[in-house]
C-alpha cells in the first residue's frame, strides 16, 4: 500500500509518564546564618535599621548558596529515587545506581563481539529461556557472519528501563558496503555481572518476517522501532476508532503499519511510552493479522515491553 494514497490525520495528544535515565546534579543550599546586628538602647531609629540589615543579610547569604547544575554529560554515577509510596517532605530515600559507563561498555561490546565458544558467548551474554548456549552460538555466528566487519562501535548512553538502567552500545558493520546497524543492551545481572540482552541483540522475533507479512501466523511477537504515523486506510479509516503507527526493522525492507484501539490498555501505554520527546522508540509488540489479510498492515494486539529487553512483566499491564 502507498501511504502517499491516503489522507492526513492528526493523533490523539499523548500522556505523561514515561522515565528515563538523566542527570541532575544539586548543591545544598547555604545555611542561613543571620548576622546579629547592633541595637543600640533607647534608639527606636537604629532598633528599625538593625532589623531590616539582618533580614536583607539572610536573604541574600542563603540566595548565594543554592545553585542547580544540569548541564554536561552523564556522569559515572546516576542517583534516581525510587519509593512505592509518596514520601512525606525530608522522608525521600536516595539510591545511587552506579553506570558502566562509556569506555568499559565500548570494550565491553567489543569482546563480546569476538565470541566464539559456548562459554564465552554465556560469559558476555545473557541467554532467554528459549536459548541454549549451543542454539544461541549458532544464531550469533549467523548474525556476525552476514553483517561482516564492524567499522564502529558507539555508546549511546544510559537509559531507565522500568526501574532497570540499561547501557545502549550503537554497532555498525558492512558486508560488501552493504551498511548494517545492530543495537547491544546492557545491564546488570542479580550477580554483578553486566552482560548483553541476547534476545534484543539478535532482534529475536516470535516468527519470521516473511511468515508474519505473508499471514503464515495470526500473531507474532516482533522488536520494531516504532513512531507515529498518519497513515489511515480502509477499515482502519476512522481516526477516532484508530490510532496510527508505522514499524520499522532492519531485518525486512519495507514499513509494516499498525493499529491499536483508541482507549485500550495497548492505546494508553502506547501514548505513555511517545510522551517524551522522542518520535521514534525501540518497543516489543504483539501484532495480529488485520482481518482482510492485508500484508502491510496489522493491529497492536498488545505492549509486551517499552524497549526490546523483555521480562515476565508485561507493559500494558500497567494501564
Amino acid at each position: 500500500m502507498d501511504p502517499s494514497k491516503t489522507q492526513s490525520k492528526s493523533n490523539s495528544s499523548p500522556t505523561r509518564g514515561y522515565r528515563r535515565a538523566y542527570r541532575t546534579t544539586r548543591e545544598e543550599a547555604a545555611e542561613k546564618t543571620p548576622k546579629t546586628a547592633l541595637i543600640l538602647p533607647g534608639s527606636l531609629f537604629l532598633l528599625s535599621v538593625g532589623i531590616i540589615g539582618l533580614f536583607v543579610s539572610s536573604y541574600v547569604k542563603s540566595s548565594r548558596g543554592a545553585s542547580t547544575d544540569t548541564s554536561g554529560e552523564f556522569p559515572a554515577t546516576i542517583h534516581q529515587a525510587f519509593a512505592k509510596e509518596k514520601p512525606s517532605a525530608g522522608d525521600e530515600e536516595e539510591v545511587e545506581i552506579e553506570s558502566l559507563g562509556m569506555y568499559a561498555a565500548e570494550k565491553l561490546v567489543s569482546a563480546a563481539l569476538l565470541a566464539r565458544d559456548e562459554e564465552t558467548l554465556a560469559n558476555y551474554y545473557r541467554l532467554g529461556d528459549r536459548s541454549t548456549p549451543a542454539s544461541a552460538l549458532a544464531e550469533f555466528r549467523k548474525v556476525r557472519e552476514h553483517e561482516g566487519k564492524v567499522s564502529s562501535i558507539k555508546w549511546l548512553g544510559s537509559r531507565f528501563v522500568g526501574e532497570t538502567l540499561v547501557e545502549e552500545v550503537h554497532i555498525r558493520s558492512a558486508t560488501d558496503g552493504e551498511p548494517h546497524e545492530r543495537l547491544a543492551q546492557i545491564f546488570q545481572q542479580p550477580d554483578g555481572k553486566w552482560k548483553i540482552d541476547f534476545d534484543s541483540f539478535v532482534r529475536h522475533t516470535s516468527h519470521s518476517w516473511e511468515d508474519i507479512l505473508s499471514h503464515k501466523t495470526d500473531k507474532a511477537m516482533v522488536r520494531v522501532l516504532a513512531s507515529k504515523f498518519n497513515y489511515y486506510n480502509g477499515e482502519f479509516s476512522d481516526d477516532s476508532v484508530w490510532h496510527s503507527y508505522k514499524l520499522l526493522t532492519p531485518d525486512t525492507p519495507d514499513a509494516v503499519y499498525a493499529y491499536v484501539k483508541a482507549h485500550t490498555p495497548q492505546d494508553i501505554a502506547l501514548r505513555t511510552i511517545f510522551s517524551t520527546a522522542e518520535t521514534s522508540r525501540n518497543i516489543t509488540l504483539e501484532i495480529s493479522t488485520s482481518p482482510d489479510k492485508d500484508s502491510s498492515q496489522f493491529i497492536i494486539s498488545r505492549v509486551l515491553a517499552e524497549n526490546w529487553i523483555v521480562t515476565d512483566e508485561i507493559f500494558d499491564q500497567s494501564f
